[in-house]
C-alpha cells in the first residue's frame, strides 16, 4: 500500500514482524515479542517517511510556513501506539500486514543516537 502522509505523520516500519490474533471479535495486531495483553506497546522501528510537517501559527492563527518534524527518514525509534487505534481501521491494519505502522511524532520517545549519527 503507497501513501503520502500529510501534517506531521510518520510511516515506520517495526523491526520485529507483527503478529494477530483474535480477541472478542476484535482483531488485534502487536509485535512479536511483545505483551499482547496491555494496550500500550513500545518497540523499535525504522523511520520510511515522513510529513512535510504541521503549519506554523503566531498568536492562534496559522501562517504559511510548516515546522517539520524532528525526526527524519532512516532515523531508528523507540515508539509507543496503542492497540485501540487499530481495532476498527482496516488501512492501518492493512499497513499492519505489511509492518508498517503511521504515527504522530508524540509517539516516538527517543531516536537512536548509534543510528542517527552514522547517517
Amino acid at each position: 500500500m503507497k501513501v503520502r502522509l500529510l501534517h506531521d505523520l510518520i510511516l515506520v516500519k517495526l523491526e520485529k514482524p507483527v503478529t494477530s490474533k483474535e480477541v472478542d471479535g476484535v482483531t488485534i495486531f502487536y509485535p512479536e515479542g511483545s505483551h499482547s495483553s496491555s494496550s500500550e506497546i513500545q518497540c523499535w522501528a525504522e523511520v520510511e517517511q515522513v510529513g512535510p510537517g504541521k503549519w506554523a501559527t503566531k498568536k492562534g492563527r496559522p501562517t504559511n510556513k510548516r515546522v517539520p518534524t524532528e525526526v527524519k527518514v532512516g532515523d531508528r525509534v523507540m515508539m509507543t501506539w496503542y492497540l485501540t487505534q487499530v481495532e476498527s481501521n482496516k488501512a492501518l491494519a492493512a499497513l499492519l500486514g505489511e509492518g508498517r505502522v503511521i504515527i504522530r511524532p508524540e509517539d516516538v520517545l527517543c531516536v537512536d543516537p548509534e543510528e542517527a549519527s552514522a547517517a
